[in-house]
């Protein structure tokens, strides 16, 4: 797909009906999960300015109440907890000119994209929505320009998702005549594209061009491999070691004789030369800083000049220990420097198919830990379960799975709840409208793909049997559309139940189950008389009389058929022809073929005076979010708490689906991380920043972490070293404030001294130990505790890290 990008856009076609902001809300949510649970390498995401973005969000959440959720302050959302707005003008057209610099692109090529700003950042300049997301919006908005990026793979490992935003910019010099082109071009195209780009550009032949990597203004290396990226080009951080040098000179000067405070100006200079995001005067994320500081020192220090293709294989069966040594011999021959010998460690990482049990064990390095900050490991959800045989009325089940669950943990803890029996089974829905949305029936996907404002439906029937069909019950009442036109329009929630179509099926047999299905809300009790006058018998009574939940199955299901008019019943065939199954008891019925078969019942006044319909309304949400506790808000989580919850065995999120190679398909794997060898200086990043899919907010949790004897000996699944793995807190940086804004400072402790200091811009003071651990920490800094075995083990490690698999 080639990036399309002009000045003006006219606006699409939109459809003939405008939708109203809480229609398009929810459209948008549901094909933003869709796509994202599909996302893969290859695909495009779209910038779309932060500011169209927020007063799209600010309109389409105008109808719903303010949430209650103090850790969600500040926050826009497509799950409708935004803050009650006044009322909002629809948005005009996407505008994301404040997005594109000022300046013409640089690529002649006459593809060439609108060159944006180098000083974006996402979160506060710009949003990165699916290409199903923007297409919609632009069908409904126009505008523009378009602005596509990629999706590539990224990390150490390479096994991550991320948009590249900025392609790497190259200039190109034809020689001897001089001629330049700069281009954009990302990293993970082929040597190959790079000459057919040139040769478009310059309008030369294949065979007539031969591409070389000027590194440090002479010739580097013939770049003639066609198939290897660019990224293994090594061209990606081409800086000459000037990074470094940078780097060393502020080192140079902070430790310098004199206590006279730095301003790293130079530095921060050179650094946005390589990093235009970290351009200006904006706050920029400390964390995200630190990630390209390390990565850059490391090209710029790296031993390894030439970048060998090595293939890694799957573990199948072998020993961990080898398999753990191959992969970091691996990274070693293409990566080694002073930051991977100090700075990086190893973790394993096992994927387990959900259908045929696939084991799939890497061995991955990491530079840092980011590690969640959550209390619970679970979540509650409410769901109203119904009947089908009349047994009790509709009751309101509050469950607690697994946060990270799927839909089977639920199935499951309902099924316990509701004491479902050998013989039944649990039909779990959506319901949105009145009407059935989607049917929750995938017992592998995650229960994520359930948000807490969703209304969920269960049904109890009878297990499915070959032959069987789901019978499915739409409530519609009329209501006044204008002075003189009524219209019936669904209400309530729908009910569902089983039938078996072995045998042909009658307009009666349609009305008995119904009947069976609606007897719990019946405001009479009946009484059962051989020649009873429908309109006469039956007592009344309140509802509350059903309190147990329990009616006469067997009594109600063999008369009530013959008690209750019958009820007005529609259905229509597989010729869209309106069936009335309210007259004519034995005549056969022509079903559908396709299941689930679709029921509408229309409730006249006269029903409504005989049932009560109020147990099919108000169905309630997911979770409703209340009043944080005290409790909550003050409890101190623990870091070794955060480390387990990182560590533990869950199922992939939908955006994330790993392919397994038995099945040929895209799984949603569980995922279980262990730590195996940890560096000398282990960096861990508390991720207090959130932004996924529109939503973003800081978490403000208070983390009990440990200054000293941090002991992670227990957490390392390598246990062939019998050292312990026992690490001290040497710096931490606090981030003060909320997201886009806010302010940095740093506790250091100077060895030397044995003491801590606080650093806030120029100003440096004293501080106690005591006074470290605060709710602003952000990123901790450990080292290892040194100890003679430690030593030694560091030794043989570094041996053996040297000279196993060489290649």
């Amino acid at each position: 797909m080639t990036e399309v990008a002009t000045e003006t856009l006219t606006a699409a076609t939109t459809s003939t009906k405008e939708l109203g902001p809480e229609e398009e809300r929810v459209l948008i949510r549901d094909i933003a999960i869709a796509a994202e649970a599909n996302t893969k390498e290859g695909d495009f995401f779209f910038l779309i300015t932060q500011k169209w973005w927020q007063h799209w969000i600010d309109y389409v959440n105008q109808e719903q109440q303010p949430s209650n959720n103090s850790n969600n302050e500040g926050s826009t959302s497509l799950s409708g907890d935004s803050p009650a707005l006044s009322i909002l003008k629809r948005p005009s057209g996407i505008d994301n000119s404040d997005l594109i610099s000022d300046g013409l692109s640089e690529d002649s090529n006459p593809d060439s994209s609108v060159e944006i700003r180098d000083t974006l950042l996402e979160g506060r300049d710009y949003v990165l929505l699916p290409q199903q997301v923007w297409n919609q919006l632009y069908s409904w908005y126009g505008g523009g320009p378009t602005l596509s990026r990629k999706v590539i793979n990224s990390g150490l490992s390479q096994t991550e998702f991320a948009v590249e935003v900025y392609p790497l910019r190259l200039q190109l010099l034809a020689t001897p005549k001089g001629d330049r082109s700069t281009i954009r071009i990302s990293k993970k195209e082929t040597i190959g594209e790079l000459h057919r780009r040139a040769c478009e550009i310059f309008y030369l032949d294949l065979e007539q061009v031969s591409i070389w990597d000027y590194y440090g203004h002479r010739k580097h290396a013939l770049m003639n491999d066609m198939d290897k990226t660019l990224d293994d080009a090594n061209i990606q951080m081409d800086q000459d070691g000037e990074l470094a040098l940078a780097f060393g000179e502020l080192l140079r000067k902070l430790w310098a004789p004199g206590r006279t405070p730095v301003a790293p100006r130079p530095f921060k200079a050179k650094l946005a030369r390589f990093a235009p995001q970290f351009s200006g005067y904006n706050q920029h994320d400390s964390q995200e800083l630190l990630a390209f500081l390390l990565d850059g020192l490391h090209e710029d220090l790296n031993r390894v000049k030439h970048k060998p293709y090595i293939n890694s294989r799957d573990a199948d069966g072998r020993p961990d220990e080898e398999v753990a040594d191959e992969y970091w011999a691996n990274h070693i021959a293409r990566n080694d420097s002073i930051i991977v010998d100090v700075c990086q460690g190893q973790y394993k990482s096992t994927l387990v198919c959900p259908v045929c049990n696939k084991v799939s064990v890497t061995f991955d390095p990491f530079m840092y830990l980011s590690l969640p900050l959550q209390f619970t490991t679970t979540r509650t959800m409410t769901i109203t379960v119904f009947t089908s045989d009349g047994s009790a009325l509709p009751s309101t089940y509050t469950v607690t799975v697994p946060k990270q669950g799927r839909y089977r943990d639920l199935i499951q803890a309902l099924s316990n709840a509701c004491s479902l029996k050998q013989t039944e089974e649990i039909k779990l829905v959506e319901i949105r409208n009145h009407l059935i949305h989607r049917f929750l029936d995938d017992s592998f996907l995650s229960l994520s793909t359930i948000k807490d404002d969703d209304h969920l439906a269960a049904y109890k029937i009878q297990k499915s049997a070959k032959g069987n069909v789901l019978l499915q019950l739409i409530h519609r009442r009329q209501e006044q559309e204008t002075s003189d036109a009524q219209r019936w329009k669904p209400f309530g929630t729908p009910l569902a139940s089983s039938l078996s179509c072995d045998d042909v099926i009658t307009n009666g047999d349609i009305q008995t189950i119904v009947q069976t299905m609606l007897s719990p809300l019946l405001k009479e009790r009946i009484k059962y008389h051989d020649n009873s006058d429908p309109s006469t018998s039956g007592v009344a009574t309140d509802p509350s009389d059903h309190s147990s939940g329990e009616v006469d199955t067997n009594r109600a299901s063999s008369s009530i058929s013959n008690v209750l008019p019958r009820l007005p019943l529609q259905l229509f065939d597989e010729g869209k022809t309106c069936i009335d199954l309210s007259v004519g008891d034995d005549k056969a019925v022509n079903l559908p073929a396709a299941s689930p078969i679709i029921l509408y019942l229309d409730w006249t006044s006269r029903l409504l005076e005989k049932y009560n319909e109020n147990y099919l309304e108000n169905l309630p949400e997911v979770f409703k979010y209340g009043p944080i506790t005290k409790k909550a808000r003050t409890e101190p989580l623990s870091l070794y708490t955060c480390l387990e919850a990182f560590l533990r065995e869950e199922p992939l999120v939908p955006e994330d689906m790993w392919y397994c190679p038995q099945c040929k398909e895209q799984r949603q794997a569980s995922k279980k991380l262990d730590l195996w060898r940890l560096p000398e200086v282990l960096v861990i990043h508390l991720k207090r920043f959130s932004y996924i899919r529109s939503m973003k907010h800081k978490l403000e949790t208070f983390v009990n972490f440990p200054i000293h004897d941090f002991d992670l000996t227990n957490y390392v699944a390598d246990k062939r070293s019998s050292r312990s793995q026992l690490y001290e807190l040497y710096a931490l940086t606090n981030h003060y404030g909320g997201m886009g804004s806010g302010h940095y400072t740093a506790h250091i402790k100077l060895l030397d001294e044995n003491r801590w200091y606080n650093f806030d811009d120029s100003h440096i003071s004293p501080i106690n130990e005591e006074d470290v651990k605060s709710a602003a920490a952000y990123v901790l800094f450990y080292r290892r505790v040194k100890s003679d075995t430690s030593a030694s083990d560091a030794g043989s490690r570094r041996v053996r890290d040297r000279t196993s698999y060489k290649h």
